[in-house]
């Protein structure tokens, strides 16, 4: 059997999840959408591979209309859901290299202009 170079007890990476609510929705946009990803990278020293790739939901579902991006980074994802509806945005950042969830969590909230938000980190292992 091949060992494994990452310990069995050490976590495999953590995983951030953030809520915001009451956003500013004029930054729902691909171009304002590209900017935070390349602002949060820089922020949390991670490093963007490619370009991000966008959808748009324009369905007859209105509560889930709004740009959506997942932005791979050497160490795993980000992926943004905006709901324009809704003025809510969330956020997922995964990550097997160790980041500063506040820092993260708070820059993210400025960014989209947020009233408020919630967080919360899950360990994968």
């Amino acid at each position: 059997m091949t060992k494994l170079p990452h310990s069995k007890k050490a976590p495999y990476g953590t995983e951030l999840l953030i809520n915001l609510h009451s956003c500013d929705t004029s930054v729902f946009t691909e171009q304002s959408l590209l900017k935070y990803l390349v602002d949060i990278c820089e922020q949390i020293d991670m490093k963007r591979h490619g370009e991000p790739m966008f959808w748009f939901d324009d369905s007859d579902i209105e509560h889930l209309r709004g740009v959506s991006a997942v932005q791979f980074i050497e160490t795993s994802t980000i992926v943004i859901h905006s709901l324009d509806i809704l003025e809510k945005v969330f956020v997922n950042i995964f990550s097997c290299k160790p980041f500063d969830h506040e820092l993260a969590a708070e820059f993210t909230a400025r960014y989209f202009g947020a009233q408020g938000y919630t967080k919360r980190t899950m360990v994968r292992d």
